[in-house]
């Protein structure tokens, strides 16, 4: 999904109670309401964004680092991912002079801890996947691709755009409407391919009003991909989109499509303006004092509850 900003004050919205579903769906709902408590463990929410810092890492993290360093300085040929030399070579003294340190390019650990946590950390394993991935590169070109043609340009903004962000600052991308049935035949070469090439490349994947039958389907790729990796999978259950978006995504930057804020054309008026977020507890009462409302602008309170106790 992809947001945008904070809207103008839209019409509020009106919570509606729940309509007792039609007969005939209770199984189809008791069968997925199984199948989403059967895939819990891959619904963690509780993902937190690694440090890239040096100084934040823990003594084995950083142990595991030196050590892919002094892999890497074994090659007698340069190693460069995503434009970042990975094991500069030293550059030569004058005669009878020692030649001074290879300047490292701070960039550098970011690359390579990206392959370490993608192994766990698993020295050998880490390095072995990153001259994979170095391989894939020389013989795709895949650093030449940006002085390509690829014939889309003029597609760009229409077939995919970003305009919002998570609450840890990713840019946001809404994949609704791709085409099914190719994505379908191509899903499994995708995540191969990133998984092996673009390590931690993805915060986080969130998917919501999804058939009931996709947790059966995404049971059968799970083995295929590292617990890491299934760590980053959230699955919005039904009836449950807003308040999952909204753990990681803040409400004005959510579409109202989605039960966010935000509208088209929000951002022609600027950055949007964080919305006031609170909870209130069972029997507490809370009364909001609203200023700077002015003619012809409208409120919109959005209310996430569990059960349907709620009065005005």
């Amino acid at each position: 999904m992809s947001p945008t900003a904070t809207p103008s004050p839209a019409p509020a919205a009106v919570a509606a109670a729940p309509k007792p579903p039609p007969s005939g769906t209770g199984a189809k709902r008791s069968l997925m309401s199984s199948l989403m408590e059967a895939t819990a463990l891959l619904r963690s929410s509780s993902f937190k964004e690694d440090s890239y810092v040096a100084s934040a890492l823990p003594a084995s993290d950083l142990r595991a680092l030196a050590d892919l360093r002094a892999l890497l300085s074994t090659h007698p040929d340069p190693i460069s991912i995503w434009g970042v030399p990975l094991n500069p070579a030293p550059p030569q003294g004058g005669e009878g002079a020692p030649a001074p340190a290879a300047a490292a390019d701070e960039r550098a650990d970011v690359v390579l801890l990206k392959f370490l946590r993608a192994r766990d950390f698993r020295v050998r394993d880490a390095h072995a996947m990153l001259l994979r991935c170095a391989a894939w590169r020389a013989e795709f070109r895949a650093d030449a691709v940006l002085d390509e043609d690829l014939g889309f340009k003029d597609l760009e903004g229409v077939v995919a755009y970003m305009h919002g962000w998570d609450r840890e600052g990713h840019p946001v991308t809404d994949l609704k409407d791709m085409p099914k049935r190719e994505l379908r035949a191509a899903s499994n070469q995708i995540l191969s391919l990133f998984q092996d090439n673009y390590p931690e490349m993805v915060a986080r994947k969130v998917f919501i009003n999804v058939p009931w039958y996709f947790s059966v389907l995404f049971s059968m790729i799970s083995p295929f991909l590292t617990e890491r990796t299934k760590s980053k999978f959230v699955i919005a259950r039904e009836g449950n989109v807003a308040e999952t978006l909204f753990k990681f995504i803040r409400p004005e930057l959510v579409p109202v499509q989605y039960g966010g804020l935000s509208r088209a054309g929000d951002l022609e008026n600027g950055p949007p303006k964080p919305a006031s977020e609170f909870t209130i507890k069972g029997g507490e009462k809370v009364f909001l004092e609203i200023d700077g409302i002015e003619v012809l602008h409208f409120l919109l309170l959005i209310i996430i509850f569990p059960h349907w106790e709620l009065r005005f």
